[in-house]
C-alpha cells in the first residue's frame, strides 16, 4: 500500500529551507500580481528567472513577466535551470522568445532540447548552459533525512512536481 507522505516531507523540508532563507537569502515581500513585482525588483541588480516550467504555457500562458520583463526595472536579467514543460518549442513559442529573450545577461537551461532550440534563435554571445535541477545540488542526505518512511517490499514511488490524484490512484491500483 502507497503512503502519501507530503505532509510529513514537507514539514521537514520546511524547516531546512527556512534556515537556508534566513542564513543566505534577502527576500521581497511576495508579490501576487505583475504591479507588485514591478515595485518590488526596481532597486534590484539582477533579477533571476526559473525555474522549472517557468516558460510552460499551459501554466504561465505568455506573459511578459515570466520573461522578465517588469516595468521600470534597468536590472539584468538571467535564467537558472529554466524549463518550457516542453521538447521543443512550437513555431509561436519561437516568435515570442526570440522577442522576450533578448536582453538577457546569461541562460541556464535545464533541458538539452530547450538549450538547442534557443541556441537557434536568441544571440549566441549570451552565455548559455544546461544547469541541474535545483533539488539536485544538494548532498542526497538532506533529502534521506526528511523522510523516515521505509517501505517494506515491493513498491512503486510516485514522483510528482504538481499534486495529481488520478495518477497516484493509479500507482496505487498497481
Amino acid at each position: 500500500k502507497l503512503k502519501d507522505v507530503d505532509e510529513v516531507a514537507y514539514v521537514r523540508f520546511a524547516s531546512v529551507y527556512r534556515q537556508f532563507e534566513n542564513d543566505f537569502l534577502t527576500l521581497t515581500q511576495p508579490c501576487k500580481v505583475p504591479f507588485q513585482l514591478a515595485q518590488q525588483a526596481y532597486d534590484c541588480d539582477y533579477l533571476i528567472l526559473g525555474s522549472d516550467q517557468i516558460w510552460n504555457p499551459q501554466f504561465n500562458g505568455n506573459e511578459d513577466v515570466w520573461f522578465g520583463n517588469i516595468e521600470h526595472f534597468k536590472g539584468n536579467k538571467a535564467t537558472y535551470a529554466a524549463s518550457s514543460g516542453s521538447d521543443k518549442l512550437n513555431i509561436e513559442q519561437e516568435k515570442i522568445f526570440k522577442k522576450q529573450l533578448t536582453h538577457f545577461k546569461a541562460f541556464g537551461i535545464r533541458e538539452e532540447a530547450l538549450a538547442k532550440s534557443l541556441n537557434s534563435i536568441v544571440d549566441t554571445d549570451i552565455p548559455l548552459s544546461v544547469v541541474l535541477d535545483p533539488t539536485l545540488m544538494v548532498n542526497p542526505q538532506i533529502w534521506e533525512s526528511m523522510f523516515n518512511y521505509k517501505p517494506k517490499g515491493k513498491y512503486i514511488l510516485v514522483y510528482q512536481a504538481r499534486k495529481c490524484d488520478e495518477l497516484f490512484n493509479i500507482a496505487q491500483k498497481a
